[in-house]
């Protein structure tokens, strides 16, 4: 017993040093390289100190501006992502359930792949207003990756279990929803979670560049404009949180979903 629980202590030791002290680690030699390089620069408007970036940073979080921008940017991108998830999973049942359709889409896909995501910003700046633009460039670029993902999944599943259903006349239903989606999602939940945090880094990229009233993008255009180097390198950060905290909440939401399956 007491070997056992030696060896549980250790586990359990090693896993909170993965995921607490060694992100931690790296945090911080981040930290000292950005200050010895905003040191040998001695400039603000070239690179700001870590100090005067976290000034900013929690001046931006007391502002309501900020907030305003973050709401409509956040907004934005659960929008585009649910659009592009349903259809996504739409598109990839028809072409599990018909070859053809796969056939049909495969090309279509490959063409998303690789189309310059700058040009279909520049189009659709053309095409539409500032305000939607960043979904639809989002969706183009996030669209592809979870349609290959599911897809994928869809392929997959376990065709041993399928017959099995069907020899003992398992309802779809049951088949759908105790089968088919925990294993799919069981396969396709890492992708999810990176696209997430890949649609809201697309998405303020896009509002840098239509430059979006009201939006992180927005805010990133105007402290560019006025050389605020420790205002855009704040944004910057609070949108890498943000996107670590999406990944985050999606890991934690997978919990319950691993024991239902």
């Amino acid at each position: 017993m007491i070997k056992g629980s030696g060896l549980y202590m250790n586990k359990r030791l090693n896993k909170t040093l993965n995921a607490i002290l060694y992100p931690i680690i790296l945090i911080l030699i981040i930290f000292l390289i950005w200050y010895f390089a905003s040191i040998a620069v001695n400039s603000e408007f070239i690179l700001p100190t870590p100090t005067q970036t976290l000034n900013d940073f929690f001046l931006l979080l007391s502002t309501k501006t900020f907030w305003l921008s973050f709401s409509h940017t956040l907004l934005r991108t659960f929008i585009s992502f649910i659009f592009s998830f349903l259809l996504a999973s739409v598109l990839a049942m028809l072409s599990f359930q018909f070859k053809i359709f796969s056939k049909i889409l495969s090309p279509l896909v490959s063409i998303l792949r690789a189309t310059p995501t700058i040009a279909v910003i520049l189009l659709f700046l053309i095409w539409t207003t500032p305000n939607i633009a960043p979904i639809l460039i989002s969706m183009l670029v996030i669209l592809p990756i979870l349609y290959t993902s599911i897809y994928s999944s869809l392929n997959n599943i376990n065709k041993d279990i399928l017959e099995m259903c069907k020899v003992y006349k398992v309802r779809k239903k049951d088949i759908i929803f105790k089968v088919c989606i925990p294993q799919v999602w069981a396969s396709t939940y890492l992708s999810v979670s990176s696209s997430l945090s890949l649609n809201l880094k697309l998405m303020v990229a896009a509002e840098v560049l239509a430059n979006t009233t009201n939006s992180l993008g927005g805010l990133m255009q105007g402290a560019k404009i006025y050389f605020e180097m420790s205002n855009l390198m704040a944004i910057t950060l609070i949108t890498i949180i943000i996107a670590l905290l999406l990944e985050f909440l999606i890991n934690l939401a997978n919990r319950p979903i691993r024991r239902w399956q």
